[in-house]
C-alpha cells in the first residue's frame, strides 16, 4: 500500500513538472513566432524609421531631421543596390573557393566603405563631426539588434543579469570600429 502511495505521488510530481515545462515551451514559441507579411515592414519603412530613432536621438530640429532623413534613406537604398551580402562558405570549399569568397568579401567592405565616406561628406554639409559619430554608432547598434549579435539566451544583460563584474566602464577606446 505504502508502495502504492509513493509510485502515485512520485507520478504526480512528474505530472505537474512536465505539465509546467510544457506551458513554459508553448509560451516561449508563441514569444518567438514569424511575423506574418501584412505585418512585416518594408526596407524603406525600416530605414526610415531608423532615421528618425537616430534624429530624435540626436535632438535635431525639423528642418535638419528631414535633410538627415533624405540622406540616411538615400544611403541604405544605395548600400542594398551596391553591396549584396555574399553568400556562405560551403565547409567543404577548397583553396580557390575560399580564395574567391575572402576576395568578394574584401570588395563588399571596400563598396561599403565608400559609400560610408560619401555619405561622410554629405552628412558634414548639416551635421557636427560629433553628431556624424553619434549616426555611425547608432546604426552600428540597430544592426546588432536587428541581427540578434550580442544577446545570447540570457537576454540583453548577459548571464549576470546587468549586474556588471570588474570595473566601471571608461572612455571609449580610440580604435574602436564604428563603420
Amino acid at each position: 500500500m505504502r508502495t502504492i502511495l509513493k509510485l502515485m505521488l512520485a507520478a504526480a510530481v512528474v505530472a505537474a513538472t512536465c505539465g509546467t515545462s510544457a506551458a513554459d515551451n508553448r509560451g516561449q514559441k508563441e514569444k518567438h513566432q514569424q511575423i506574418s507579411p501584412e505585418q512585416q515592414i518594408s526596407r524603406e519603412e525600416l530605414s526610415a524609421k531608423q532615421a528618425m530613432h537616430i534624429s530624435g536621438r540626436l535632438g535635431l530640429d525639423e528642418d535638419t531631421a528631414a535633410l538627415f532623413t533624405e540622406a540616411y534613406c538615400n544611403f541604405q537604398k544605395e548600400l542594398w543596390e551596391t553591396a549584396p551580402r555574399p553568400g556562405r562558405l560551403r565547409p567543404d570549399a577548397d583553396e580557390e573557393e575560399t580564395a574567391e569568397y575572402l576576395q568578394n568579401r574584401f570588395a563588399q567592405s571596400r563598396k561599403i566603405l565608400e559609400l560610408r565616406e560619401k555619405y561622410y561628406g554629405i552628412y558634414s554639409g548639416f551635421l557636427t563631426q560629433k553628431q556624424i559619430l553619434q549616426v555611425f554608432e547608432a546604426e552600428r547598434e540597430m544592426m546588432d539588434r536587428l541581427a540578434g549579435r550580442g544577446r545570447g539566451p540570457e537576454g540583453p544583460e548577459g548571464p549576470d543579469h546587468g549586474h556588471r563584474q570588474g570595473p566601471p566602464p571608461g572612455p571609449a577606446p580610440t580604435g574602436r570600429h564604428f563603420m
